[in-house]
């Protein structure tokens, strides 16, 4: 839920990081914040990558234990010899 919240967020900094490179960027000639502002964005997308990346594989870790548990509680053999991976970033 967090990693939702923070994609939200910085999906709401695209407007106003293109109303800084138009009004002071462009319209005063100013490269270096027109350089500093996709930076800045794109650093922002890696990290949206990331998070993505991160609440993907915590689910599918969760999914396996969820899925080995279960198996293991009903005596399946399935779940014997199984190891969960633990991710983390």
């Amino acid at each position: 839920l967090v990693l939702l919240a923070w994609l939200v967020v910085m999906d709401l900094f695209i407007p106003r990081l293109i109303q800084r490179i138009i009004d002071q960027g462009i319209k005063q000639h100013n490269q270096s914040i027109v350089i500093h502002t996709a930076l800045q964005r794109l650093t922002y997308e890696f990290q949206n990558c990331r998070n993505i990346l991160y609440g993907t594989f915590y689910f599918i870790a969760w999914r396996i234990r969820w899925i080995t548990d279960k198996e293991g509680s009903n005596g399946g053999s399935r779940a014997t010899g199984t190891k969960i991976i633990e991710v983390g970033l």
